[in-house]
């Protein structure tokens, strides 16, 4: 595979786990909603990061805030919030001692404000995939 390969691997994963979102909303499971909208951002990064970084395996981290460091992606600092924010969903949904401390912080109404908020980010980076 080339560059350009690795790139439509991570796009077409994140479309996959972008659907994801709506189904997961659907049928009330918040906290799983904000794990794949991380998982879904993490994915559209890596392939910003594999096309400003020119190399075919982007950094093997879950990290948002550091791929868009390496991807030289210039963000808001509400935008960086937000991200910072999104991170809280990677591990803590994984696990069951951290989702049960959470699972009660969520609802629909701070869920969706969420991913609208990153839905928007996600319009910037895809701007500047090529």
């Amino acid at each position: 595979m080339n560059i350009q390969d690795h790139i439509q691997y991570w796009l077409k994963s994140y479309q996959y786990d972008l659907e994801s979102i709506e189904g997961m909303i659907a049928v009330k499971k918040y906290i799983y909603a904000l794990f794949f909208a991380h998982l879904s951002t993490e994915k559209l990064l890596k392939a910003l990061w594999i096309q400003n970084n020119n190399q075919s395996y982007p950094p093997k981290t879950h990290n948002l805030l550091v791929l868009v460091e390496k991807s030289n992606l210039q963000l808001t600092p509400e935008e960086l919030k937000t991200l910072l924010e999104l991170n809280n969903f990677n591990l803590e949904s994984r696990y069951p001692d951290y989702l049960f401390q959470i699972v009660n912080s969520t609802d629909l109404t701070y869920t969706t404000h969420l991913i609208n908020k990153i839905k928007s980010i996600h319009l910037c980076i895809q701007k500047q995939i090529l």
